[in-house]
């Protein structure tokens, strides 16, 4: 019986370690009043060092292939599991991080049934950086561009939409990359694919979105590939990466109250209010920014 019990944890231990790819929770309370670097000089130019790299792999073949450029960005930015950009972040000493073990996180109390992947996974707890002035966990490193891809392949098929993109967002939140398995649905989640959605449409010159004409990345010019504007995480994060901004919401009424009361203790040890949101006025300028899709995106607390 115990030989069973071993083998069962070592299978699940597998399955949430190579299944829940950005399930990875994050805690930007424990960690608010931590020393950080700003971290958007680095990863600005690793992206920007990506995008060059996947335009000379697409100049490889004669004229401006579009499937061949596809090709080169996926093989730079996408990889299944983790993404690689994710990975990379949390791998590189430039990038100045903070990191927390779950058993000083807010999640500490939560039972290894009600959340799996951050308990038996390889992810557990996701670090904290500061990008473009807003503290983002490096699980929304592969939210951007992994499931942002999928929101933007969702959008741009025969029949799509910008609905259909946010509504893979929401589903997968409620349920195989949230609820379901991590007890968490991250809104924070939801806002970096979103804005995944639209790094994927400016690196392949295409509009769905309406939020501007941004120059794209990437132009065709005498049959070559060639760069065009300057990729920066400035043009996409925002307060709404924050989960201590745009809070999260949880699978039921006692694992919530288990994390209102770490943060209770958090407050009383800060001497500071920090029940989510804790800042209602950066929530205001959400609401104006995404509009129509606020209410896709935004926490309902974020919305009042």
């Amino acid at each position: 019986m115990r030989w069973n019990f071993v083998m069962m944890l070592a299978l699940l231990s597998l399955t949430f370690g190579m299944c829940y790819a950005h399930s990875a929770e994050v805690d930007e309370l424990t960690l608010r009043f931590a020393q950080y670097h700003e971290s958007l000089p680095v990863l600005d130019g690793e992206i920007n060092l990506r995008l060059d790299l996947a335009v000379a792999d697409a100049n490889q073949f004669r004229g401006c292939d579009e499937d061949f450029l596809l090709y080169a960005l996926k093989a730079q930015f996408l990889r299944p599991f983790r993404g690689q950009v994710e990975g990379w972040a949390e791998n590189n000493p430039e990038v100045f991080k903070q990191t927390l073990k779950l058993s000083q996180s807010i999640y500490q109390d939560i039972k290894i049934w009600q959340n799996p992947p951050v308990h038996l996974g390889k992810l557990g707890l996701a670090s904290v950086f500061q990008l473009n002035g807003i503290l983002v966990g490096s699980d929304k490193l592969g939210h951007f561009f992994d499931e942002g891809f999928e929101e933007f392949t969702r959008a741009h098929k025969k029949g799509g939409s910008v609905d259909d993109a946010l509504q893979y967002g929401v589903d997968s939140e409620e349920g195989f990359y949230g609820l379901a398995t991590t007890g968490v649905n991250s809104y924070g989640d939801r806002v970096a694919n979103f804005n995944g959605l639209r790094f994927w449409e400016r690196a392949l010159g295409e509009r769905a979105l309406g939020l501007g004409a941004d120059s794209p990345y990437i132009v065709c010019e005498a049959k070559r590939w060639k760069r065009g504007a300057v990729f920066s995480f400035a043009d996409f994060v925002d307060a709404g990466w924050d989960e201590a901004i745009n809070c999260s919401a949880y699978k039921d009424a006692d694992f919530e109250a288990k994390v209102n009361a770490r943060i209770a203790t958090l407050e009383a040890k800060f001497g500071r209010p920090l029940q989510c949101p804790v800042d209602q006025e950066a929530c205001a300028g959400l609401v104006v920014k995404y509009g129509e899709f606020a209410s896709k995106l935004l926490h309902p607390a974020c919305l009042e």
